[in-house]
């Protein structure tokens, strides 16, 4: 944002609006869906927005702040999601931007790329059965 030549309260009040409409944009099209603000040592560190559906667990959307990527925070939200998912037997999916860093970590947990959509994959885990099955 440093290159709009806001003032910072311009920035600030501009990545509200960006928040809210997309906020309100998801809440209409995910009515079900739980959102959720990642904390890191009682520290807001990104949000997460789950859609828990009948046939499968949707991630809309999960973010962290720079200052709090590579510290493990992602991994474990993700095989937390991945453990209720493969409890339920449910596969786990997402949306992921081709060029977002974040594919490889998605990859070693197990997601495949399913389809392209645009600018977008389709990633997929499937459920795992229990290892004492």
């Amino acid at each position: 944002m440093v290159m709009t030549g806001w003032s910072e309260k311009q920035v600030e009040e501009f990545l509200r609006m960006q928040f809210r409409l997309q906020h309100t944009q998801w809440r209409q099209n995910y009515k079900k869906a739980k959102f959720e603000i990642i904390l890191y040592n009682n520290v807001p560190a990104g949000r997460l927005y789950v859609d828990r559906r009948k046939d499968d667990i949707r991630i809309i959307d999960i973010v962290l702040l720079p200052e709090f990527r590579g510290k493990g925070i992602g991994s474990k939200i993700l095989k937390d999601l991945i453990a209720e998912a493969d409890q339920k037997k449910l596969p786990l999916n997402f949306h992921v931007e081709m060029n977002n860093r974040a594919r490889v970590l998605y990859e070693r947990l197990g997601f495949k790329k399913i389809r392209d959509v645009g600018m977008h994959f389709f990633m997929e885990r499937p459920p795992q059965p229990e290892k004492n099955e």
